[in-house]
């Protein structure tokens, strides 16, 4: 249900860099950040009744929320950035304001520990995520799976061809 609230949030999150080209990138996250926001937990409240993957992905996004918010609206990112030559073109664009939505963890950070400090060298230009980030990861993972499971008193098997113009008529069971 409501699948155009990710999507909307997803495309407001495409509108920071414009909006903060002509506003100051502060302005630009406090409009559009929170907003957001809501627009992801409304969304997961309007599908609770998954209730192990809402409860993963709500867990997720109001951790991601919590420090992005205390931050100034902007996801801390691990110091460890500083010592990887691979992301220094990324670490250019967070420091020269072109990447307005992230910021660099230093002394100054609340709650660094939920920001994006566990690395992975598995995904290129992905190193970085946080624990709000795998509790989404889980959850979408369970969500899949539920998505995937047969409805409730469904007796076909996902195995088996339906009855239709394609289904072998030799075989009747």
């Amino acid at each position: 249900r409501g699948l155009w609230l990710p999507v909307a949030a997803f495309l407001l999150e495409s509108l920071i860099g414009p909006l903060a080209s002509r506003t100051s990138s502060d302005t630009a996250l406090w409009l559009i950040v929170p907003a957001e926001y809501i627009l992801l937990g409304v969304f997961l409240w309007c599908n609770r009744r998954f209730r192990l993957p809402a409860a993963l992905l709500s867990a997720g996004t109001a951790l991601n929320c919590l420090v992005i918010g205390l931050n100034n609206w902007r996801m801390p990112v691990s110091s460890r950035i500083y010592d990887m030559p691979q992301l220094a073109e990324l670490l250019e664009k967070i420091e020269s304001g072109k990447l307005p939505e992230y910021v660099v963890i230093d002394s100054s950070t609340r709650l660094p520990w939920l920001g994006d400090v566990l690395h992975f060298d598995c995904f290129p230009g992905m190193s970085f995520a946080s624990f709000g980030d795998f509790f989404l990861g889980v959850g979408v993972f369970f969500l899949l799976l539920a998505l995937m499971r047969p409805a409730a008193g469904d007796s076909r098997s996902p195995c088996r061809p339906a009855d239709g113009p394609y289904r072998n008529p030799a075989s009747r069971e």
